[in-house]
């Protein structure tokens, strides 16, 4: 049995130095595919988001410096990391002080991280890390053998809570989940990995030993410790031990977490005792830790309505309790209080495997449940094949499973068909006219009105509503296509929704993402952070590097392209291309009719040229690109001949109050004779040119080469051409080289 997840984490800490402002970073990695012959973990994905929700909340992390990768392998993830490095240095180059989280879960050996069917050696990881441009970084990784990582480069391992010169931390840590001989464990019961979860319930104020509000590394470290030792010692796999290695220099705490900062706090009355589960309304465990009678304990929380269930050495109790935003709200006993008796074994710690009481039932008939050729109750049935008239319900199945109205099976290998079907973990196809379930996770296919995943989903999901709570790989059908989890694949609906990041495609409608890296091809398309392609009537994104196809664009930061009617960006790098283009930082190339930058110096340009028209145009400059929109008039008959103009270009200045230029300009011509319909030519040119500063005013004067279509006229009715300088290729065409100048304001 695989056991648990690789937890990678470099961190901060809290005291650093006022005048530099803070920026901390968290890059953590889910990887639930350990390769051949390695069982597919099912928490990891959870765990690391669990991370980022709490270091989020609690530890100072922005959103946007938050990076989730779900089962990368060793070159995305090294690349991936590359990226983070980039712009951490840029944060530190402007003066900030930069720190890091990595955290890891997944599969491991005692040589390096096991990423699908690649491997990540331990020296490699280290090397990466120590070589990040972050004034801290914390490494934590949640992985089997994981501890072997610690003697890599350098790293000793120490037993627990033998850490001297706590006042002294800055520079490098690493935790390990277990020492390099032992299994890193998940359990069903806790939904997660016993160390991780142990962390993040210590992040969140269990760990806070001195109630000073805040949990320092030393204090995570030593609580996780001694509840990941305390979970697993009645496990089959035995006890797992946390290790770590710290390379810290200098005066002060690594502060991972500052309760000050949650929207609330549940406080934990003296008087509760035992282990204590907290659950949002969801259902989602938050937070599970054991806590001493005469102890007070405070968890920072979101608001909202938790059920807090306190296991006692013979009784349970619930209480339920609402936690407006911004309180702090003491849970004690009360009369209002839940209040059962535990059985005499208690079941908390029992990490049996759950087919080991099951009675085999090859085969099934019958009409319910309870009236079955079975003589055993459903909960404890493992059928090869059941069919029922009604209903059917067994524990596990391989094989077959089939009923008219509703089939549910707690583990299902197969195929399983009927109007409802549920099953807690899915492996294979599932059929329901009206709903197909999976509670946990599910591998294969399901198809249904409404096809549903509570956690991860690998394979192919059809119906008006297809839907899954955890990491999806593989592609997605519907009216309505929502994944909540990290999406690896394809959504395809009227509407898609994947609401973590999106390595794929979304097609349909409307579709909308929180992080893209890939494509959006429908005709509204919302992104987060976009690498790659929208392509769409309207494109909306915070940020894009790739391009943007449309009629409406609106990015944040738009690097790369641009391309629709209407093109908006905060930031503007690369090019926009269409007729109107306007950023408020605009450093890309504005091939539009229109193209406008905030920070673009306005000015007034006269140009005359050899081929006698002069040239009256608004300029607007930006740092190293340019476009003029203006109109034109002939200088032999300036009552019959004009036109209007655009361009663009880009320019530099090589040497002091001289500027070399680049030019592209588009002319349309009309020439109205005294006899005759109006007539009309499209005159373009390139051109370089030299500008020299006087003051407020540029002299200007450059060569060009230009080229003339008229349509219905000789182009002499438009130019008036030397002999010298008139080509004639074709009779409607004109091509000559030029010179210019003038004079910009």
């Amino acid at each position: 049995m695989t056991v648990l997840a690789t937890l990678l984490s470099l961190l901060l800490s809290a005291s650093s130095s006022p005048e530099r402002p803070l920026h901390r970073y968290l890059f953590a990695i889910a990887s639930e595919d350990g390769g051949p012959g390695k069982a597919r973990l099912r928490y990891s994905g959870s765990d690391a988001r669990g991370v980022a929700h709490v270091m989020q909340e609690l530890g100072g992390i922005a959103p946007e410096r938050v990076v989730i990768l779900s089962d990368p392998d060793s070159s995305r993830l090294l690349s991936e990391f590359r990226d983070l490095s980039v712009r951490m240095a840029r944060s530190r180059d402007a003066g900030n002080r930069v720190e890091l989280m990595t955290y890891y879960s997944g599969h491991s050996d005692e040589a390096g991280l096991l990423l699908g069917s690649t491997r990540l050696p331990y020296s490699q990881l280290r090397a990466s890390l120590q070589d990040a441009p972050a004034d801290v970084r914390l490494a934590i990784l949640d992985a089997c053998a994981s501890g072997a990582a610690l003697r890599s480069k350098g790293g000793n391992r120490r037993e627990a809570f033998r850490i001297e010169g706590a006042d002294r931390l800055r520079g490098q840590a690493f935790l390990s989940s277990s020492r390099a001989q032992e299994a890193s464990q998940e359990s069903d019961r806790i939904g997660g990995s016993f160390f991780t979860q142990a962390f993040l319930a210590g992040l969140r104020g269990a760990a806070d030993a001195d109630r000073d509000g805040r949990v320092t590394l030393l204090e995570a470290y030593r609580y996780a410790y001694d509840e990941t030792v305390a979970s697993t010692a009645s496990t089959r796999s035995g006890p797992q031990h946390p290790e770590y290695d710290l390379e810290l220099s200098g005066s002060g705490e690594v502060v991972l977490t500052d309760l000050n900062q949650a929207g609330s706090l549940l406080e934990l009355d003296d008087a509760l005792a035992g282990r204590i589960v907290v659950a949002d309304s969801t259902g989602r465990t938050v937070a599970e830790l054991r806590k001493a009678a005469g102890s007070r304990m405070a968890l920072g929380l979101p608001e909202g309505v938790y059920r807090v269930r306190t296991f006692g050495d013979s009784t349970l109790r619930t209480s339920l309790v609402s936690l407006p935003r911004g309180a702090r709200v003491l849970v004690a006993p009360g009369e209002t209080d839940s209040v059962s008796t535990l059985p005499s074994e208690e079941p908390l710690k029992a990490e049996a495997s759950p087919d080991t009481a099951l009675l085999m039932r090859p085969v099934n008939f019958g009409l319910l449940p309870p009236l079955s050729i079975n003589a055993t109750r459903s909960s404890r049935a493992w059928n090869l094949f059941s069919l029922d008239l009604l209903q059917g319900d067994a524990a596990r199945v391989d094989g077959l499973q089939i009923a008219p109205f509703l089939v549910r099976s707690r583990r299902m290998d197969g195929l399983q068909v009927s109007s409802g079907a549920r099953a807690e973990d899915l492996r294979g196809l599932q059929v329901g006219a009206f709903a197909a379930l999976a509670d946990k996770r599910a591998t294969g296919m399901q198809t249904g009105l409404v096809a549903w995943s509570g956690g991860s989903f690998v394979g192919l999901q059809t119906g008006l509503l297809a839907g899954a709570r955890g990491p999806f790989t593989g592609m997605q059908a519907g009216l309505l296509s929502v994944t909540r989890g990290p999406t690896i694949g394809l959504q395809a609906g009227l509407v898609d929704v994947s609401k973590e990041k999106l390595a794929g495609t979304q097609i349909g409608v409307g579709c909308w993402s929180e992080s893209v890296r890939g494509a959006q091809l429908t005709v509204l398309n919302v992104g987060g952070s976009v690498v790659g392609v929208q392509a769409g009537v309207v494109n909306i994104a915070s940020s894009v590097r790739g391009a943007q196809i449309g009629v409406l664009n609106f990015a944040g930061t738009s690097e790369g392209a641009q391309i629709g009617v209407l093109n908006l960006a905060g930031r503007a790098h690369g090019a926009v291309v269409g007729v109107a283009s306007a950023a408020r930082e605009m450093d890309a190339l504005p091939i539009s009719l229109l193209g406008v930058g905030l920070d673009m110096r306005p000015g007034v340009e006269l140009l005359f040229d050899e081929a006698r028209w002069s040239t009256l145009a608004l300029r607007l400059d930006g740092r190293r690109f340019h476009t003029r929109l203006g109109g034109l008039v002939s200088l032999q008959e300036p009552d019959r001949t004009l036109g209007y103009g655009f361009g663009f270009g880009a320019h530099c200045s090589p040497w002091t109050d001289w500027t070399l230029e680049t030019d592209l300009f588009a002319r349309q011509l009309w020439h109205n004779p005294e006899h005759g319909p109006i007539g009309s030519a499209n005159w373009n040119s390139v051109s370089v040119s030299l500008a020299r500063r006087l003051g407020a005013l540029r002299l200007f004067g450059g060569l060009s080469g230009n080229v003339i279509v008229a349509e219905d006229r000789n182009p002499e009715d438009f130019v008036d051409l030397p002999d010298a300088l008139d080509s004639r290729p074709t009779r409607r065409v004109r091509v000559w080289p030029g010179v210019f100048a003038g004079a910009r304001f």
